[in-house]
């Protein structure tokens, strides 16, 4: 018996695993319904309801795949090594369950607590917007990695097939289920009912990962070599500045490439 697979006394019926799977995967319900939310939402109400201009609209979802690129390394590394009696992925399912509610409150009412912090009617909400924004989509990540991992840990090899579909059927769930919630509403980008969206959410995003934090069954972990705590910061950035600087330098290549082909193209006539 390999770390991190449950011990079984007898032979499990295919019913009973399958059952375990959807405890361990229905988080992704919540999960995937909060993402959704995001995604249909974001743009409408940065656009209509903080009167954010274009070029605010297109920064604001550049900010969500670099906290991805990010977080998701970091998050994996800290999680892998974690000896917390919880586990190695509970630790962080609570962690990113606490701080996506708050961030998903403060978006959702941002046009509110901007006008409360400063008078200005524009420049307050967005900024709150903003940044609620990305630390919702910083928390979400914190989430979502370990949860993965946590059906791989906890489910025996001949069931990662079934474990990891069941975890995508979950995640297609409350995607249709987001949907059907934004449909209903007569306006959901404009408060009241973003609030009301973004409420169902949270409670969404509560009772289903609630439900996978309680009823998983991690075993402590006791790592063998410990590294140094700021170790995958340093490799995330030093991965991080080596693509932009082979991006960076790829850019006077390939137009001094499509300077040579114009200009050969210019003698050959």
């Amino acid at each position: 018996m390999e770390e991190g697979e449950l011990k079984h006394t007898r032979e499990e019926s295919t019913i009973s695993v399958l059952l375990r799977i959807c405890v361990y995967t229905i988080a992704f319900v919540g999960v995937q319904f909060a993402w959704s939310t995001e995604l249909a939402l974001t743009t409408p109400y940065f656009a209509s309801s903080l009167n954010a201009s274009s070029t605010l609209n297109h920064l604001v979802w550049a900010g969500g795949p670099i906290s991805g690129f990010i977080v998701g390394p970091i998050v994996g590394i800290y999680s892998d090594g974690c000896q917390s009696r919880l586990g190695r992925r509970r630790p962080f399912l609570i962690g990113g369950l606490i701080s996506s509610v708050l961030a998903m409150a403060v978006f959702c009412n941002s046009l509110q607590i901007g006008h409360w912090i400063t008078s200005d009617s524009n420049v307050g909400p967005i900024i709150i917007g903003y940044i609620s924004f990305l630390f919702m989509d910083l928390s979400i990540n914190t989430i979502q990695g370990p949860l993965r991992a946590l059906v791989s840990d906890l489910i025996d090899r001949k069931y990662q097939n079934m474990g990891q579909s069941v975890a995508t059927a979950m995640q297609a769930s409350g995607a249709c289920l987001a949907s059907g919630v934004i449909i209903t509403m007569s306006n959901p980008s404009n408060p009241p009912d973003i609030e009301y969206v973004f409420t169902a959410a949270m409670v969404l995003m509560i009772f289903t990962t609630c439900i996978t934090i309680i009823f998983s069954r991690e075993e402590q972990h006791f790592a063998q070599t410990k590294g140094a705590f700021y170790q995958p910061f340093v490799d995330v950035g030093w991965f991080f500045s080596s693509s932009c600087s082979f991006f960076f330098l790829s850019l006077p290549i390939s137009s001094s490439s499509k300077g040579g082909i114009e200009q050969e193209g210019k003698y050959s006539r």
